[in-house]
């Protein structure tokens, strides 16, 4: 046996044998093993880990929640549409604290330019102010799948002499705009506003809608839907707007009122929207 080692054609012939049996169960042992995989897993179902579900639902909500109408946030939100509100973070809306803070700045400018709101926010001389925000989310009862969040932003004048509260929607839709200034007369009616006025400015929405308004005073008490809203003492006075949304009719009222400690303007939808 040893002298057949020692022959030099032996030992070579072993060792090609060996390198092919190598060759070849590097070939045909992974496809073996891959195959036997494939087979153990596609005869065996598992269910995936409940967060999995929790995850894609939630990004399903916040995908069809981000299509909403600026009407459709504040049915939502003023609860025309049954929701659940609770207060959240304020990093759980769609828009951080500095774009809410500048896009309601923006929008209460509408107001102000057309002498229905005493005061601009806008950054000026002598004019600076201090903001802090929170943020409320509203979720429908029905399927938990739209979400509207609404921004609660206070605006404080530096030597404190001035607040500015804020209501608005992520469309940049101001709802309620509330100060403690209790001697500002309106130079504008909130009907002569509507008339004039742009609706999508309004609405900060893009979307063409065609809107109508007649002046509008309840007959009944109105309760504001907003959360810790100061209660409306006396409403100065009214417009009925009415939007024509992909063919439906909208009704939405619009009320100056004064309150204990200040006086302001609110939107939401009129009440059984009749």
């Amino acid at each position: 046996m040893k002298k057949i080692l020692q022959n030099n054609k032996i030992r070579v012939g072993l060792l090609f044998v060996c390198c092919a049996l190598i060759v070849v169960l590097s070939i045909v042992a992974p496809k073996y093993l891959l195959a036997r995989t494939l087979t153990e897993q596609t005869n065996h179902v598992e269910v995936a880990p409940e967060e999995y579900y929790l995850e894609a639902g939630t990004m399903m909500s916040r995908n069809t929640s981000s299509n909403l109408s600026a009407v459709d946030r504040i049915k939502l939100i003023s609860g025309t549409w049954d929701s659940n509100m609770t207060k959240c973070d304020i990093t759980e809306g769609f828009l951080d604290e500095v774009e809410a803070v500048e896009l309601a700045k923006k929008q209460l400018d509408v107001y102000y330019k057309q002498g229905v709101y005493p005061y601009s926010v806008q950054i000026q001389y002598d004019n600076l102010y201090s903001y802090s925000s929170e943020l409320y989310c509203y979720m429908d009862t029905s399927f938990d799948t739209y979400a509207a969040y609404l921004w609660k932003i206070t605006f404080t004048k530096y030597d404190n002499s001035v607040e500015n509260i804020v209501y608005m929607t992520e469309s940049g839709t101001i709802l309620l705009a509330w100060t403690n200034n209790t001697k500002f007369a309106q130079t504008t009616t909130l009907l002569d506003f509507y008339e004039n006025v742009q609706i999508r400015d309004v609405l900060g929405e893009n979307k063409l809608y065609t809107a109508s308004a007649m002046k509008y005073m309840p007959v009944a008490s109105v309760t504001i839907p907003y959360p810790d809203a100061e209660e409306i003492k006396e409403i100065k006075n009214g417009a009925l707007i009415t939007l024509r949304v992909s063919g439906d009719l909208e009704n939405l009222q619009a009320l100056q009122y004064t309150t204990e400690h200040g006086q302001g303007i609110v939107l939401m939808p009129l009440q059984n929207n009749k």
